[in-house]
């Protein structure tokens, strides 16, 4: 029995479970219709930057992090990052340091 509107083409592909291209296609159309598509909140997940700078420094058992090489490059370093949200993120959660 043939459902209405249906019309199987050549180029249509049919999976083992019985669902083709043309049913996926016709799902998707009409179901992103009704959901709600938005910016998920990321406060407090697992993702949140700064759950994981909180999770890596105590990991690190409150010890800041050893940037390699001359002190003049990791000051310039920092004060390029101090310029930017990064910056003040790594201090906020002491994994840089007050030089």
């Amino acid at each position: 029995m043939a459902r209405s509107g249906y019309r199987p083409s050549p180029t249509d592909t049919t999976y083992p479970d019985g669902i083709g291209i043309t049913d996926a296609r016709r799902f998707y159309t009409t179901s992103r219709d009704t959901t709600e598509r938005g910016v998920p909140e990321v406060f407090n997940s697992t993702y949140d930057i700064r759950m994981l700078l909180a999770a890596s420094g105590r990991l690190r058992d409150g010890k800041e992090i050893d940037i390699p090489g001359p002190a003049f490059v990791r000051h310039l370093l920092m004060k390029e990052l101090d310029k930017t949200q990064i910056g003040a993120l790594l201090r906020e959660f002491k994994l840089a340091g007050g030089d």
